[in-house]
């Protein structure tokens, strides 16, 4: 009546020399009888994998002179376990940075050997001439390595570019690496040479104006996060996703970004098809802070690594690190999860109610029956009902996600129940009067309110089997108890010693009396 056709587990490191699998069938006749087979280990096992920790930090350049050798450097813990170092350069460009020096075979990956007792370990990046970084600036990564073990995370330094060397012209400036800024002397005797200030502007040649870094002599910070239409979701603002349901354009911002005078946009990771920029571009340089990113049909990204957003400040010194954040697509609306709230409230309360979440939606569409109210929250996951116009009962609560340009969600309902004729008193909600149902001659509980044990009476002319519950103000049942009513005065006790202080309800139920439902109050 049940299969499984495999099963999984580890051996641990300490067993005996052999373990037994068995297995046997089970049904509605018993079981089988049992198969086994004799599982040994191996001697020859390697030892079990203890992974190295992952790199305190990583320190090095991130502009760089062409023709020049750079020096990235690791942080490792002391006593660490780590046997070797992974560097590698990641993304492409053309010339490409490399760990062999000019004149050699370009090598983007290498293993190096720990040295004992070393806590800062180095490593040198050799820049070819006419270095410029590509559009998206290469990358220096390593993890330690122990044997066959890895650190659980890498680092790295990214967003590596090429500098400028001197042009020769007295008339501009040119920045390399370290925030170094060459300046040519002016020696003609024309007015206002160049003093060295890279923050000031001096008059050169005919007239001319030497230009000084605008937007500051540093490059631009990281900044965030990104936004745009959809449900973003992501531990980290500048590093999270956007959840869209359609194709189409759709416009994302990044806050302006301080000492920028232009925004570079690119992409990373792939997908087919691809997201693209207007004209169908994959790097934008654009003088303002948003950008048109366009979703083709039938895309589909891998939810775990989808194609990001990336933007970059850029100004006379160079450009800042990238903030970014993945598109993600849904086929359609979800419909929402379950109403968080309460289930049985009083006509004078007003109660809030809400949602989780939809992955795509922007808006969220409220509604309630039975002359209740929405006071506030509508267009968002949480709304507060306002319940003292209510006119029936139960009333039903709606909602339903919305975005643009997608089919809206199905709707998610909460049947609540009011209590018409109740008031509120502090914290406490006090019955007026009994609500009596059946066709019992009389029903009272008493005491009402109650320190301890209440007392049900009930008063019939006829014989009957009665159920009764006890629920207390969010519905959960308290006591479920069988009653057998004889013609005249019946008495039971309801025990309530160990019950919190609140309202609870006493619904008594008979095929032949009907329907009673009290109040009672524990104090």
């Amino acid at each position: 009546v049940a299969y499984n056709g495999s099963v999984n587990g580890p051996f641990p490191s300490s067993t005996p020399s052999h373990n037994d699998i068995c297995v046997y069938a089970v049904g509605p006749c018993g079981q089988s009888p049992q198969t086994c087979i004799m599982i040994s280990l191996d001697p020859n096992c390697p030892p079990p994998c203890v992974n190295p920790p992952t790199p305190l930090t990583i320190t090095g350049p991130q502009i760089l002179c062409p023709g020049s050798v750079a020096q990235y450097c690791i942080t490792m813990p002391a006593n660490s376990n780590a046997t070797a170092f992974h560097w590698w350069i990641d993304r492409n460009a053309t010339p490409s940075l490399s760990f062999s020096p000019p004149g050699q075979p370009v090598v983007v990956d290498v293993v190096i050997p720990a040295v004992s007792g070393q806590t800062t370990i180095c490593i040198n990046v050799y820049v070819p001439t006419g270095y410029t970084g590509g559009s998206q600036g290469q990358e220096v990564e390593v993890e330690a390595l122990s044997g066959p073990c890895v650190s659980s995370n890498h680092v790295e330094i990214d967003d590596i570019f090429g500098g400028v060397v001197d042009d020769g012209n007295p008339c501009t400036f040119d920045y390399c690496g370290s925030g170094q800024i060459f300046h040519t002397n002016v020696t003609d005797g024309a007015p206002g040479v160049d003093d060295g200030n890279p923050c000031t502007s001096d008059i050169c040649l005919s007239g001319q104006t030497i230009h000084t870094p605008i937007g500051g002599t540093t490059i631009p910070p990281t900044t965030g996060p990104l936004t745009g239409p959809g449900t973003f979701s992501g531990s980290l603002p500048w590093n999270g996703n956007l959840t869209m349901c359609s194709a189409g354009t759709y416009q994302i911002c990044v806050p302006p970004i301080p000492g920028a005078v232009s925004y570079k946009w690119t992409f990373d990771h792939a997908s087919i098809p691809a997201l693209t920029y207007p004209g169908g571009l994959s790097t934008v340089t654009t003088t303002y802070n948003c950008i048109d990113v366009i979703i083709p049909p039938g895309y589909n990204p891998n939810p775990n690594n989808p194609m990001e957003v990336e933007v970059r400040g850029v100004n006379c010194i160079g450009t800042g690190h990238h903030s970014e954040i993945g598109i993600l697509m849904v086929n359609s609306l979800a419909q929402p999860g379950n109403i968080n709230g309460l289930i049985s409230v009083c006509k004078s309360q007003t109660k809030l109610f809400s949602i989780p979440q939809v992955p795509g939606a922007t808006s969220y569409t409220w509604s309630i029956s039975g002359g209740a109210s929405i006071i506030s929250g509508q267009g968002t996951t949480s709304v507060s009902v306002d319940f003292s116009t209510t006119t029936t009962t139960p009333v039903v609560l709606s909602v339903y996600a919305t975005s643009p340009n997608c089919t809206n969600s199905p709707v998610r309902t909460l049947n609540i129940t009011v209590i018409l004729n109740c008031k509120v008193s502090g914290q406490q909600v006090l019955p007026t009067e009994e609500i009596n149902l059946s066709n019992f001659d009389e029903i009272k509980v008493y005491p009402n309110p109650t320190s301890g044990n209440a007392t049900l009476s009930i008063n019939s002319s006829f014989e009957s089997k009665v159920n009764m519950k006890v629920f207390d103000i969010i519905g959960k049942i308290i006591i479920d108890q069988d009653l057998i009513i004889t013609e005249g005065m019946n008495t039971n006790e309801i025990k309530m010693e160990n019950v919190l202080p609140g309202m609870y309800f006493i619904t008594l139920r008979s095929l032949v009396s009907g329907t009673t439902t009290l109040q009672l109050i524990v104090e």
